[in-house]
């Protein structure tokens, strides 16, 4: 039953979920950061979903059938450098197009530029080690809601973001549960994506 619910866990606080999971929390919560685009905010959050989710699902699918991959949970180090490099080139990609066609909103690019950089981390850390993208992407989500909260001086994203920390431990010991990390795999992957979240949004906000 524990192993159930790790896996529930894993699969609804993925990693490729996270952008997807920040703009739902801002548009809910904080919507006046989104300024001056709340009108438009359910169409970004489609075009996150699609090309932070679905893209990288559907070429991780492309992996699988031609046997780049063997399964999806990516056990194996060395099977998770292929797709970290293609879903860095997406988000990078799409950092570039909020840079270039959303201009007048560079929150968008802002917040697209730090997660590319998390994604980035989690490429560069896995050619040393197996790091935990589940715990990178909850904690560099965590960083950035706290570091928004405090810039904005925003109590209910301040109470959001202790929720959101919550969850990221409750995530990082249900990787430890199922094996899929060991506790310094998942350590790095906290560590240097609160570090990346936080700092990340300090220096462009």
């Amino acid at each position: 039953m524990l192993k159930g619910a790790a896996n529930f866990i894993s699969y609804i606080l993925h990693p490729l979920l996270m952008p997807t999971w920040l703009l739902v929390i801002l548009l809910t919560f904080s919507p006046t950061t989104l300024q001056p685009a709340q009108s438009m905010g359910l169409i970004v959050l489609l075009i996150f979903f699609g090309m932070t989710f679905i893209l990288p699902v559907l070429n991780l699918l492309f992996f699988k059938m031609t046997g780049t991959i063997k399964i999806f949970s990516l056990p194996a180090r060395t099977d998770r450098i292929l797709p970290s490099i293609l879903i860095t080139m997406l988000y990078g990609a799409l950092t570039f197009m909020f840079y270039w066609k959303v201009a007048p909103v560079p929150v968008f690019f802002k917040l697209m530029f730090v997660i590319t950089l998390l994604s980035c981390v989690v490429l560069i850390g896995t050619f040393f080690l197996k790091i935990s993208a589940h715990a990178v992407g909850m904690a560099g989500l965590s960083g950035i809601l706290i570091s928004l909260a405090v810039l904005s001086a925003s109590s209910i994203l301040i109470f959001v973001a202790l929720i959101v920390i919550l969850l990221a431990g409750l995530t990082m010991s249900a990787r430890l549960l199922l094996n899929a990390h060991t506790l310094s795999e998942v350590a790095w992957g906290g560590a240097l994506g609160f570090v990346v979240g936080f700092g990340g949004i300090v220096f462009l906000f």
